[in-house]
């Protein structure tokens, strides 16, 4: 599971950028080892593979990981509007298809040195990846790009509508479920991107209060 927890007062971008009521959004230093389930564990887990909506804690799945990297669009190659925002969307294709095959380096190179969430990010998957657990679909979805606004020559201020999806985790050792989280939740995050030397890289990453 994948949660993103206050962002602090203090990114004073964050709350410039977002013209938001109160200095407080979301920081995405996220979780994804799961600690709990949602959802007790089958009585007789089955043998035989079942479909990723039917699944049950203990109950064996068919997984098939991105075989392939995902690669930025060519709009990113641009300082503008739209490469910021493709920028923005992009980092929620990276976190996807980073926690789909526990490969973290294309995370790292989407990410800012000092971006703390990012970082956090990459710990936790590399948590997930000592136990060999992997999620079984993505666990984000983009909905809308609602605002884009420029910060300085080289920041931008990105706003997107997303939605956590049903998630489910599984070892892939023996390709049984060890965690489910059924329930899909809407947000609005703040990603801060940075336009350097021909690269985007995320600054930030949040929750609008």
């Amino acid at each position: 599971m994948i949660k993103r927890s206050r962002v602090s007062c203090a990114l004073i971008l964050l709350c410039t950028f977002f013209a938001t009521s109160a200095c407080g959004a979301e920081s995405s230093n996220a979780h994804l080892a799961p600690t709990a389930t949602s959802e007790s564990p089958a009585s007789t887990p089955t043998e035989t593979p079942v479909p990723l909506d039917q699944a049950k804690v203990g109950d064996l799945i068919q997984v098939v990981p991105p075989a392939t990297r995902p690669k930025p669009p060519a709009a990113m190659q641009n300082n503008d509007k739209k490469g910021a925002k493709e920028a923005a969307i992009y980092f929620f294709t990276v976190l996807n298809h980073s926690s789909m095959t526990g490969d973290v380096e294309l995370l790292q190179e989407t990410s800012d040195a000092k971006c703390e969430a990012c970082t956090g990010l990459v710990e936790q998957q590399n948590d997930l990846n000592e136990t060999q657990e992997l999620f079984a679909s993505d666990p984000f979805r983009v909905i809308e790009v609602s605002a884009v606004d420029k910060l300085n020559e080289k920041a931008w201020g990105v706003t997107l509508k997303t939605q956590a999806l049903s998630s489910v985790v599984y070892s892939a050792e023996d390709m049984k479920v060890t965690y489910l989280k059924k329930e899909k939740e809407e947000t609005y995050d703040a990603v801060l991107v940075r336009f350097n030397e021909g690269k985007w890289t995320v600054i930030e990453w949040g929750l609008l209060s």
